[in-house]
């Protein structure tokens, strides 16, 4: 009888395969091979974001109801697959290298942030990890052959195949719209200062995580990254406005919420997920003041090209 895999392992064994190829790809200097093991890796991590998504977060969701941090993992699927289709439609080999590269380190970040904050809780969860594991595992069969609801909402976003696609249609007017709309509660709302984020930090140090200590805070909209792929923290509201503006999203959270009181805060983007719904900028900020957050984005990618990368992180467990 084979031994039971638990989905723990079965999840680190994908991650542990796409770093071996990205390794693979630095070493080699064969452009033949250099594109066999892009296309390899590509296929694989879109395989595991569905994997993910479909069989592994909504069970972790249900068991324990950390709608936030699961919500945080799948933003960053949402952005490697718009890495993955940048990748399968540039044809200048030197820019494609170069995206996969960004790949590579966007990849890293994600595997370390599940391995180190959403695997430890699963363990502590009680969850029945090698039944678990099994369920995974027929899953993952079904997806390697094609079937199962994920490869589905898949198809035409690089899943089995790095296809050239259309770029999207910008959306326009509706997105700014709830930014521009002053309500009497954000003409109370002050600014926090440079010395009150110091205090806010010195206060967390030990519970926010490395990248937002190491992150350039940023207090006002007239600042801006030193260089391509730095990391950025703000408590600003104006500054996560003008960022969500940029890139014409809109604030949401997930279907069948209390628009109002919002468990889960997401960022609707044009033609990303029409599973979210829009709620108001008032009800978003209120509630990422009350949690305490920080918000963690990037304004570019190392390439240059604009990044809709965003996380939040707090002082506070996880769970709570």
């Amino acid at each position: 009888m084979a031994k039971a895999v638990s989905a723990l392992d079965l999840l680190e064994k994908d991650h542990k395969n796409v770093q071996t190829l990205f390794r693979r790809f630095q070493r080699s200097k064969d452009e033949g091979e250099q594109r066999d093991i892009m296309k390899e890796a590509c296929n694989a991590l879109m395989q595991h974001a569905a994997l993910e998504e479909e069989a592994f977060y909504p069970i972790v969701r249900e068991a324990t109801g950390w709608d936030e941090l699961l919500a945080e993992a799948e933003v960053e699927h949402g952005a490697t697959r718009r890495l993955i289709e940048q990748i399968g439609r540039t044809r200048d080999r030197e820019h494609q290298c170069a995206l996969f590269s960004v790949l590579s380190e966007y990849t890293n970040h994600h595997i370390r942030e599940e391995e180190e904050r959403i695997f430890p809780l699963v363990k502590k969860s009680g969850m029945d990890l090698d039944a678990f594991g099994e369920e995974l595992m027929v899953c993952k069969e079904s997806l390697g052959k094609g079937g199962g609801k994920a490869r589905k909402r898949l198809s035409g976003n690089g899943a089995g195949e790095m296809k050239r696609s259309e770029p999207r249609a910008e959306s326009k007017g509706k997105a700014s719209e709830p930014a521009e709309a002053a309500s009497a509660e954000e003409d109370d709302y002050e600014e926090p200062t440079q010395e009150e984020n110091e205090a806010f930090m010195r206060a967390r140090e030990e519970k926010l995580s490395r990248t937002t200590l190491r992150a350039k805070w940023i207090n006002s909209p007239d600042e801006h990254e030193d260089r391509p792929g730095q990391s950025l923290a703000t408590r600003s509201h104006a500054v996560i406005k003008r960022w969500a503006q940029e890139r014409s999203a809109v604030p949401a959270t997930t279907p069948g919420a209390d628009p109002e009181h919002p468990r889960v805060l997401r960022f609707n983007f044009p033609g990303f997920d029409k599973r979210l719904d829009e709620i108001s900028w008032d009800a978003w900020l209120r509630t990422f003041d009350e949690r305490e957050l920080v918000f963690v984005f990037q304004e570019h990618m190392k390439a240059g090209n604009q990044s809709n990368f965003f996380k939040f992180d707090s002082g506070k467990p996880e769970h709570e």
